[in-house]
């Protein structure tokens, strides 16, 4: 069977690279961001050099002559990183206005104490920075240049960068200074400007991409399994899914096309039990009539017992199929249980059974036809008669269910055999003989009976000894 349809994406694989195309347009857009920018927000992010390559230039320096210094600087130039010789230390923004600013030399104690309080996290960073140019340095004097107040953003591994310019100054032997800075691409500006609102914004669209392509994959999915589970055999066509991804509709036709064959294959089978029976009732009206031929009364009586319980094989067989196979539920028919109970203890009486009753409600409807309770009824009291001296029937309503118990103090079932008590010609007693049993299918058409009409059947021992089978029907 062929779908069609479904819009632009139909398709289950079509929404999964749809999924895909999303991340790729928002990391596009996220590329061309660092890269071009928005308007002319070009500044570049400033890094501090780490303490070991400013060491390592200061060993060279020192150990090159004075002719080859202006190599080793062009050399040491490089990714943004500048390097210039100096003849002194530069003032600092206390004294000198056009310094680049706040210098923290290397006495800590001494020059750490003029930055403000509203910048203690910058004095913090500083601090553990100059601790570690110290460890390196030793006793040589250097300084640490930023403008006072502005954000050091720490990344860890020794990766301390700000928007505004950071320089390091180291004492060189002879009197020169070392001066090195770091300027950064523009790109890591951005991105180290916007980074958390671009990672907002990448997730949320991620999230509202990826919940609503996996709303609309999921949904059929939900429904083609609400349709599976609650499917009854009761004639009515249910709504399959006609939505959503191209394979899940083609499964929700392969459903529906599996579930016309097998009521097909049902009925044909309901229509050979049928059949037959109908071809075995006119031998068994044949075998009736000649059994009178039997000169033996004894013997006659025997075969005529045989025939009736053939009979009422042919008519539970029956029975079963048809109620197994069209199980039409008929929520619109409403029986009095209080009145069938008591009615069909009183028929029973007349036959010479004893039936316990509890006290009933004075009216009981349940959503159950009259022919189907009174056959439930009938199947579990001949189980209850048989198994034990004095059955009883209770019944009450609780919320939206009505419960029926019939009970027996009987030797009850071994717990192993209870799951299976309602399996079709499943027997404790393995004899077929209608005086010990009948056929095995007494419980499996009550079964059948009670789920046609939305309800359900437990089997269970009594802890005082005896069986209970209790039945819930829904009230009317």
């Amino acid at each position: 069977m062929k779908v069609r349809g479904g819009g632009m994406f139909g398709m289950l694989g079509t929404r999964i690279a749809a999924i895909i195309l999303v991340h790729a347009a928002i990391l596009t857009a996220l590329v061309y961001f660092v890269f071009f920018g928005v308007g002319e927000d070009r500044r570049p992010m400033f890094r501090l050099p780490h303490p070991d390559d400013v060491a390592a230039m200061v060993e060279a320096i020192e150990r090159s002559t004075p002719a080859a210094r202006p190599y080793l600087l062009r050399a040491f130039a490089r990714d943004g990183q500048h390097v210039t010789l100096l003849a002194a230390f530069p003032m600092t923004q206390s004294n000198r206005p056009d310094a680049i600013g706040q210098a923290v030399t290397g006495r800590l104690a001494a020059k750490l104490a003029v930055v403000e309080p509203a910048v203690d996290d910058v004095a913090q960073t500083l601090t553990t920075v100059t601790a570690s140019y110290r460890a390196v340095m030793g006793a040589r004097r250097f300084a640490i240049q930023t403008d006072q107040g502005r954000a050091l953003t720490d990344f860890g591994g020794g990766r301390i960068m700000s928007d505004t310019s950071i320089r390091v100054l180291v004492a060189l032997r002879g009197g020169m200074v070392l001066a090195v800075d770091h300027a950064g691409f523009p790109v890591v500006g951005r991105v180290v400007s916007y980074i958390v609102p671009l990672t907002l914004f990448i997730l949320l669209l991620d999230i509202v991409a990826i919940v609503l392509l996996a709303r609309q994959t999921t949904r059929p999915v939900a429904m083609l399994l609400r349709v599976v589970q609650t499917d009854r055999h009761d004639g009515a066509q249910p709504i399959w899914p006609t939505s959503g991804p191209r394979e899940i509709r083609e499964l929700a036709f392969a459903f529906a096309a599996m579930r016309v064959r097998l009521h097909g294959l049902v009925a044909e089978r309901t229509r050979i039990l049928a059949a037959v029976a109908h071809d075995f009732r006119t031998y068994l009206t044949r075998l009736e009539l000649r059994s009178d031929h039997i000169g033996d009364p004894r013997q006659r009586a025997l075969a005529l017992n045989d025939l009736d319980e053939m009979g009422a094989l042919l008519d539970d067989t029956l029975t079963f199929a048809t109620d197994t196979m069209t199980g039409s539920a008929l929520p619109n028919e409403t029986t009095d249980l209080t009145e069938e109970i008591r009615q069909t203890v009183i028929d029973r009486a007349d036959l010479g059974e004893r039936i316990g009753l509890s006290s009933l409600p004075a009216v009981l409807p349940a959503r159950i036809s009259h022919i189907a309770f009174q056959r439930v009824l009938a199947n579990l009291l001949d189980n209850a008669v048989r198994y034990g001296a004095t059955p009883s029937i209770s019944a009450e309503r609780r919320g939206e269910l009505v419960l029926v118990f019939v009970e027996d103090d009987g030797p009850g079932v071994p717990e192993a055999s209870l799951a299976g008590l309602t399996e079709p010609f499943r027997r404790l007693e393995t004899s077929r003989a209608r005086h010990t049993g009948g056929a095995g299918l007494g419980l499996a058409i009550v079964l059948a009976l009670v789920q046609r009409h939305g309800g359900s059947l437990t089997l269970e021992n009594r802890s005082e000894g005896g069986f209970r089978a209790g039945v819930s029907l829904r009230a009317a």
